[in-house]
């Protein structure tokens, strides 16, 4: 009987860091994800962190499908993307819908060429993306992203 109680100390131990974890990791996601520009922010972290399963957690399920084939593929084509000079307007924004527009200088980087080796190749460009957010319960998510070239 004695095993018994150590065995349910270690279940009730392991039952109280999963729970824990999953609240710092909510409390986390609601800090990224409270205001329309921090969403923005943190997506565009998410992006230069190319963590594709991240950028899904921040979307909405009508456009989860296209931000999957689209960063997917543009993951699979570069060795590194990264931005700077990140100024974000918040354009409108109610209590359910937001559009937030970011313009940046996109870094594109690919990886050195594996057939004729040599360096990779770095694009840098102006870009500016029109967020469309929705609010779902107490998270902000993307809903649809227009992208075009920057001033």
């Amino acid at each position: 009987m004695k095993h018994f109680g150590s065995l349910t100390r270690v279940f009730v131990f392991l039952l109280s860091l999963v729970i824990l974890f999953s609240f710092l990791t909510s409390c986390r996601q609601s800090e990224s994800t409270a205001t329309p520009d921090a969403l923005v922010k943190s997506w565009l972290e998410a992006w230069k962190a190319m963590d594709l399963d991240k950028m899904l957690q921040m979307t909405a399920d009508s456009y989860k499908n296209e931000v999957q084939r689209f960063y997917g593929s543009e993951f699979k084509s570069y060795a590194r993307v990264d931005y700077q000079d990140l100024k974000l307007k918040v354009l409108n924004q109610t209590s359910n819908e937001a559009t937030v527009q970011a313009e940046f200088i996109a870094i594109l980087e690919s990886g050195s060429n594996p057939i004729f080796g040599g360096p990779s190749m770095v694009t840098k460009s102006s870009v500016r993306h029109t967020y469309e957010l929705v609010r779902e319960g107490d998270f902000w998510l993307v809903k649809s992203i227009s992208r075009q070239p920057g001033a």
